[in-house]
């Protein structure tokens, strides 16, 4: 039977993901203070389910209000999923995530994201989808472009100043988390993966986050003091290489990009798409540029939502009309959210190239939001 975890759960909770992942012990308070410490632990989102009393099976849904270009997006993040393992094929896991499907939907959640092996998450409807280009800067392209360390560069340890210049700094981002100031606080300073430094000079702040192997979790600010901060890490740590990441490269400086060495573009994430209703009402501006007067149906098994443009405006409808492109789950989410546009089998030349002047709809989170 599938429970809300309780209070009195948090300890059981704790040593049992410990098992279950072979962390050490109180690996993810440590390690994820803002969700996992016990005064900031998330109860009504804890599915659990039991046997004798013991946990044998957990799956955590985490909220991740996010915004897309000024399009605020209601994510529900899926993490921690897991079966003891002497409980194996009973089929929890499947019951556990159903449940947190029905949860979702009744509290209206439109999309669900969640980082994990295809094979396991396709049979729940999540697909491989989302966009981050990686950009690898080495000491060749900053000697290239004359960046010089800065030894003004400094750790962040908790000084308020600062944190509100990183707070503003990352809020300038077009694809972001939305945080509050001590959850930001909380993310940067006492996550036990990060270390953040930060430089400023002539009325400019930049600063990166950076694990203790020198890969880059987050970072912002003027570009060029980024590369400053970079070079002084380099120099300091005697760290190769690092990898920069953006949603697309029209976000790239041309500092930036100057000073890669190469790029490649990677998918970010599984997404399952919990309403698609929802889904289409929220991103509808992404559609102001199909024709005036143009209608299409998008349906899945059980899903179907009509999209049409009239008088200038986006008119979302739930039912079926013209146009009809259906697909499966799956098919669903790679047209919508793919890293590239998916050309779905179905439909005249003309409406899939309406399609694909608007889609795909990119979807990018910061390292140090994910679940």
């Amino acid at each position: 039977m599938i429970e809300i975890a309780k209070k009195s759960d948090y300890e059981k909770i704790l040593r049992f993901l410990e098992s279950a992942y072979g962390h050490f012990f109180n690996f993810f308070p440590l390690t994820y203070p803002n969700e996992w410490e016990e005064e900031n632990f998330d109860y009504e989102n804890t599915l659990i389910i039991k046997e004798e009393g013991q946990i044998v099976s957990l799956v955590k849904v985490f909220p991740l209000p996010m915004v897309f270009e000024g399009i605020e997006v209601k994510f529900a993040g899926i993490g921690s999923v897991s079966t003891a393992y002497s409980h194996r094929g009973k089929g929890y896991m499947s019951e556990l995530l159903n449940e947190c499907f029905e949860k979702m939907k009744k509290e209206n959640y439109p999309l669900s994201i969640l980082w994990g092996d295809r094979h396991r998450y396709q049979n729940f409807g999540y697909e491989v989808a989302g966009k981050k280009v990686y950009i690898t800067i080495t000491s060749r392209g900053i000697a290239k472009n004359k960046i010089e360390s800065d030894k003004k560069t400094e750790r962040f340890l908790g000084d308020r100043k600062i944190l509100n210049k990183i707070i503003s700094a990352y809020n300038l981002h077009p694809y972001r988390k939305i945080r509050t100031e001590e959850e930001m606080f909380e993310k940067v300073l006492k996550k036990f993966l990060p270390a953040t430094y930060y430089l400023e000079g002539q009325n400019k702040f930049a600063y990166v986050s950076i694990s203790r192997e020198g890969g880059i979790l987050e970072f912002g600010g003027d570009e060029e003091l980024i590369l400053k901060i970079l070079k002084y890490l380099e120099e300091r740590f005697s760290y190769s290489s690092f990898s920069l990441f953006y949603p697309d490269f029209e976000y790239i400086p041309d500092l930036i990009f100057s000073t890669a060495s190469s790029w490649q573009i990677c998918p970010d994430g599984m997404i399952k798409i919990i309403d698609l209703f929802q889904t289409l009402k929220i991103f509808s501006k992404k559609f102001l540029s199909i024709p005036e007067n143009f209608e299409i149906t998008f349906s899945t098994e059980n899903q179907s939502a009509i999209l049409r443009k009239e008088k200038g405006d986006i008119i979302i409808k739930n039912g079926k009309g013209k146009n009809e492109i259906f697909l499966n789950e799956i098919d669903m989410v790679k047209l919508f959210f793919g890293t590239d546009f998916w050309k779905p089998k179905g439909g005249s030349k003309e409406i899939l190239n309406i399609l694909k002047s608007v889609l795909p709809i990119n979807v990018f989170i910061w390292s140090l939001d994910h679940i």
